[in-house]
């Protein structure tokens, strides 16, 4: 979406008193009016039409770009980074509790595109309650009520982050993939990420 389209979107939601989320859905409902009425049988699909289509990905994927703290939204995952770091709309969002092999690890862009195969290009909720020093917020990412973190570790993509997490749900998924024997945990030589970006800062 180009920025300056979005900025007009801001200040007229602005003007009307109303936010974005709720101008872009005004849009919609009236671009859906205009291409069917209430007295159809099967009234029109709005993922049809290709302009209610336009509208209603720029409101998942931007219209959150100003989450607040402690926060849960709604977006198209738009870029996988890495095995744990997605792009949301204008929000880059590090999953929480969790880490993953880095691209520089061996496995390490396998562990991205897994998460590719899981995510991209697909709508997600993300719950976040704050942002680390890289200004990535902090979250756990939902697909039809699946919870994409724990899904990651049991499927062996990523490790339960014991520094940030004292989770023993996590800490019980790692152990059953680990016993399985699963992703990361068919190499009995995998070094832990954090202990891998540890030595390269020591170079």
């Amino acid at each position: 979406m180009e920025p300056a389209f979005k900025r007009q979107l801001e200040a007229k939601a602005k003007k009307q008193g109303i936010t974005v989320s709720e101008l872009l859905g005004n849009i919609l409902r009236a671009d859906i009016d205009e291409h069917g009425n209430e007295s159809d049988s099967h009234p029109p699909d709005p993922i049809s039409n290709p302009s209610a289509k336009y509208l209603l990905w720029f409101l998942l994927s931007f219209a959150v770009a100003s989450a607040s703290p402690a926060d849960c939204f709604t977006g198209g995952v738009a870029r996988v980074v890495d095995g744990d770091t997605i792009v949301v709309g204008t929000n880059i969002v590090r999953l929480a509790k969790i880490d993953a092999t880095e691209l520089g690890q061996p496995n390490g862009r396998a562990s991205k595109m897994a998460l590719e195969l899981l995510v991209l290009n697909r709508v997600v909720v993300v719950h976040w309650r704050k942002r680390d020093r890289y200004r990535r917020l902090i979250g756990t990412l939902r697909i039809n009520d699946t919870n994409t973190n724990h899904l990651l570790v049991r499927r062996g993509l990523a490790w339960h982050y014991r520094r940030y997490s004292r989770s023993e749900l996590l800490a019980g998924l790692q152990a059953q993939a680990k016993a399985d024997r699963v992703g990361l945990w068919k190499d009995r030589e995998q070094i832990p990420p954090w202990k891998w970006r540890r030595k390269r800062r020591a170079r």
